[in-house]
């Protein structure tokens, strides 16, 4: 076992003229031997880490589904309320124009003759608002993202499949609307065909929404809670 040298006071007043003879501690060998660092894992990121394998932020996840979920609220009333006092709005404006196969139907024109139905209004706010609530939910998930520096592969494949899920969803529903056209365009003055479109589209189009959702919940918890990537 190696000494161990003390030094309390240097010479010269404090300094040593020669560098060369600046002492030097030695210490015991059984010294050098390091701890092993017991960590204990809270469950929780601190800001910078760059650590893959810590689970996706669930704050991130509740404020995806809290602006979802909000910003449908807020697109039906405003539904509601557009379709009772501007019935004519969404056709001056040019909304809700779907072309399949190069056939064009423009929803408004229907909307505007029956306004008691609630299709038009949960149409005009899945056209106008979720696409800004999907905008928010990924910006608030990105930055928080950025922020905590979560693992980038676990990110890229909640967006990925949560996109490709999205376009899906939406394609099925265009095709709904566009199994649809021949009852659009009578159900003006025919309440039941109208009905079999709000019950095609708009109901459909709430059962994706919910689905998406819930795909998108387990993906997540998949990924990132049990680390399956």
């Amino acid at each position: 076992m190696s000494q161990q040298q003390v030094y309390n006071h240097p010479p010269n007043n404090g300094f040593y003229a020669d560098p060369a003879s600046v002492p030097t501690q030695k210490v015991a060998d059984h010294h050098l031997e390091s701890p092993v660092a017991v960590v204990q894992d809270t469950g929780k990121q601190q800001p910078g880490s760059t650590q893959s394998d810590i689970p996706w932020p669930r704050v991130a996840i509740f404020i995806s589904l809290f602006l979802t979920t909000i910003f449908s609220i807020v697109g039906t009333a405003l539904g509601d309320w557009v379709n009772g006092r501007y019935r004519t709005l969404p056709a001056k404006i040019g909304l809700y124009d779907f072309c399949i196969a190069g056939q064009c139907i423009k929803v408004a024109d229907v909307c505007s003759g029956n306004s008691s139905d609630s299709f038009c209004a949960k149409l005009l706010g899945a056209e106008i608002l979720m696409p800004l609530a999907v905008i928010a939910s990924f910006a608030a998930m990105v930055l928080y993202g950025f922020y905590w520096k979560t693992s980038r592969r676990v990110f890229a494949q909640i967006c990925i499949v949560s996109g490709l899920t999205t376009v899906i969803f939406e394609l099925i529903s265009i095709i709904l609307l566009g199994l649809f056209k021949q009852d659009m365009a009578d159900s003006s003055i025919d309440g039941v065909t109208f009905s079999k479109l709000a019950l095609g589209a708009g109901f459909g189009l709430t059962i994706m929404s919910t689905i998406l959702a819930l795909l998108s919940i387990v993906f997540i918890y998949v990924t990132a809670f049990k680390g399956l990537y």
